[in-house]
């Protein structure tokens, strides 16, 4: 008599290989000298894929008449929304009421960073249960990110004067790839739900592509721009426009301060590493002052040191300047949390120059 077969599962594993090829005609010798750039915005039937390729001068001659050139594609795919495979939803509040949502799993956060995979292991992150209409939350209760490791002023009321968030109003207003919650009252899913705070979600956002491609696009810092705040306003949503028309399936240019602190968060010293390298190349003589004593500054060594080594390089130059003079009068009238210290040991370092 037969042993009966109790079915336990199954699964499968599946890789792809996408090769894209262009063919085109040129005489190599007449090349002009920046190189040649292909764009392709559909590829056949199906999702339109805008690619664009730039290479500098070829080869001709010795290697016939056909050359090869190899690049990196970098590609994000619209997942951003839930789909089955994603289970975890990154939940964004905003004061006005506004709620925006990434979607990602628990396998790639808990890969690209220690802290999610030490978030995830501790059972800390909401679970969520949608049947039926009907929402139940599983053990854990609600969960956030816990305050920034060994920043210094962890309370959550802290303003970072974070130019992302004008950013995250900006891409709501153009309903960017359904940035907003979804209505999911009638589906069936079970996921884990982390309420981010300290974090925009256009920062986020374009974190996530870093970790999945490494690709980011910084923008500059606000105080380089010696403009009125409605002048900056202005400029900034122009600049975001002209980026999103170029490329609308992409993450916005996000702030180097944003991006510096959740790569803290995140404990990923590359990315930290690029973040201040932009940052440090957006100082100028005028914004400095204003960056030195910045929330983002008193809070951050490393951030803070490479804005106090500027000063302190430049210090001819930005002493006599009115941003010196008004942070200066900010300190005076204690506007300047933190700023005591710095002081000191910026003028401590000035005279051992």
């Amino acid at each position: 008599m037969p042993t009966p077969i109790e079915h336990v599962g199954a699964k499968v594993e599946a890789e792809y290989r996408v090769v894209i090829s262009w063919d085109f005609k040129a005489n190599l010798s007449d090349l002009p000298p920046e190189g040649i750039k292909v764009e392709q915005e559909k590829l056949g039937e199906g999702d339109t894929v805008v690619m664009e390729l730039n290479h500098g001068p070829l080869a001709y001659a010795a290697l016939g008449k056909r050359v090869t050139v190899s690049g990196t594609l970098a590609y994000f795919i619209d997942e951003l929304s839930h789909s089955p495979s994603m289970d975890v939803r990154l939940l964004f509040k905003h004061a006005d009421s506004r709620e925006l949502e990434l979607w990602t799993t628990a396998d790639f956060l808990s890969k690209a960073s220690g802290y999610y995979k030490a978030l995830f292991a501790s059972g800390a992150a909401e679970t969520v249960s949608l049947r039926r209409s009907k929402r139940q939350r599983g053990p854990g209760g609600t969960s956030e990110q816990k305050p920034f490791a060994r920043a210094k002023g962890p309370d959550l009321s802290v303003d970072w004067q974070d130019s992302d968030d004008e950013t995250d109003a900006f891409l709501v207003e153009h309903d960017w790839m359904s940035c907003t919650t979804t209505k999911q009252d009638t589906a069936e899913l079970d996921y884990q739900q982390i309420e981010v705070r300290e974090t925009a979600y256009s920062t986020m956002c374009a974190v996530l592509l870093y970790l999945q491609t490494g690709h980011i696009q910084f923008a500059p810092i606000r105080s380089s721009y010696a403009l009125p705040p409605d002048q900056l306003a202005t400029m900034h949503r122009a600049s975001l426009a002209t980026s999103l028309g170029e490329h609308p399936t992409l993450p916005l240019p996000v702030s180097p301060k944003s991006v510096y602190r959740l790569a803290h968060l995140l404990e990923r010293d590359e990315l930290q590493k690029m973040a201040l390298d932009s940052f440090a190349s957006c100082l100028t003589i005028n914004s400095a002052p204003d960056e030195l004593f910045s929330p983002v500054s008193v809070a951050y060594d490393k951030l803070r040191k490479t804005v106090f080594d500027f000063v302190v390089d430049h210090w001819k130059e930005i002493k006599p300047t009115e941003a010196w003079q008004a942070v200066r009068a900010k300190m005076a009238s204690g506007q300047t949390e933190g700023a005591a210290q710095i002081l000191f040991d910026l003028f401590a370092t000035i005279d051992k120059t």
